[in-house]
């Protein structure tokens, strides 16, 4: 479905968006457009001119980076800075099973170039670039990993790139409590129990050592793959307290299926809203059999644009000053 064209009138933009169920009732939205009216031009059309003066160095050439998870594997991931300093959103990006992170470049490009987010594109465990562990002869395949790996793809891998975001938090470049995940079929999983996991850390003497993530957005998300289960996400707060953005082809009835139960999962003990800016979890059924990233990038569905925008409402809008982080250990 098209999104409104650039001289489309407010009215226009409102039915459109309406249709598209981020609004419960048009004279709801009409009511709450101040709240609304921003984010919501930002996913009818692309910036004019670019958010913020120095906007130009978020298109600074992306840096490839790695590191070592404490199980001995070298993950691999690209690095696309903001210069909003310790106003900069931070976006984990998680490919699907058997992909790599380069099919999420574009989206990762769009991300911080449009909306100025600091990005981090990875390659899990067994995928992409991220197959060789500390002993050199030996590599990591998803074809032929054990099941284990899977768990260590959150308890190890992400882990490791949160502590490399929190690095770059406490150095000013970006503010590690707005963090959002965007994950396609497996890695909607994993980017949701990682959200669990990081809503289960108790909060210390000195200071917090989770509840970091604010937006999770799932496109085509598995409700359950290999050993990974989504119903394990809703064990902690972040059940409710995490803004969700669900996305798949509603042409296909099995994607549907589970992105149905995904959203049925996470809506129960969520908060009663009938103000449309005051909700937190969405399901987008696109008219398309296309799924997972193979949505994104294309003009006519704008999924990008979407997801940029509800990135942009949920995690921009809360009130979470930047902090600095020391280590609690």
């Amino acid at each position: 479905m098209n999104l409104p064209a650039l001289g489309s009138s407010v009215s226009d933009m409102v039915d459109r968006l309406a249709r598209l169920g981020f609004l419960a009732r048009r004279s709801l939205f009409m009511l709450a457009l101040g709240a609304w009216l921003a984010p919501a031009a930002v996913w009818a059309q692309e910036p004019a001119t670019p958010a913020a003066p120095g906007a130009a160095a978020a298109e600074d050439e992306p840096e490839d980076i790695s590191r070592m998870t404490k199980d001995g594997v070298k993950v691999v991931g690209t690095y696309y800075k903001s210069d909003k300093g310790k106003e900069a959103i931070p976006v984990i990006l998680i490919h699907g099973a058997n992909g790599s992170r380069k099919e999420m470049a574009a989206l990762a490009v769009y991300l911080n170039k449009n909306h100025n987010h600091a990005v981090l594109n990875i390659d899990l465990r067994g995928h992409g670039e991220s197959t060789q562990t500390r002993d050199i002869k030996k590599k990591i395949l998803a074809e032929s990993m054990p099941p284990v790996e899977y768990t260590n793809m959150i308890t190890q891998d992400l882990e490791t790139w949160k502590a490399y975001l929190m690095e770059l938090n406490n150095a000013g470049k970006l503010n590690i409590d707005k963090l959002a995940m965007v994950g396609s079929d497996m890695g909607a999983i994993v980017a949701m129990l990682f959200a669990d996991q990081d809503w289960s850390w108790p909060v210390t003497v000195a200071s917090k050592q989770g509840q970091d993530v604010k937006v999770v957005v799932m496109i085509s998300p598995d409700f359950n793959f290999k050993t990974l289960r989504m119903n394990l996400a809703s064990r902690s707060e972040a059940r409710t307290a995490v803004s969700l953005f669900i996305v798949v082809g509603g042409d296909d009835t099995k994607s549907t299926s589970d992105a149905t139960r995904v959203l049925q999962l996470f809506e129960r003990g969520r908060r009663p809203t009938t103000d449309p800016a005051d909700k937190d979890i969405f399901l987008h059924k696109e008219k398309t059999r296309l799924q997972g990233t193979k949505m994104l990038g294309q003009p006519a569905l704008g999924i990008d644009k979407f997801i940029g925008g509800f990135i942009d409402l949920r995690a921009g809008k809360i009130g979470a000053p930047w902090k600095d982080r020391p280590s609690p250990l």
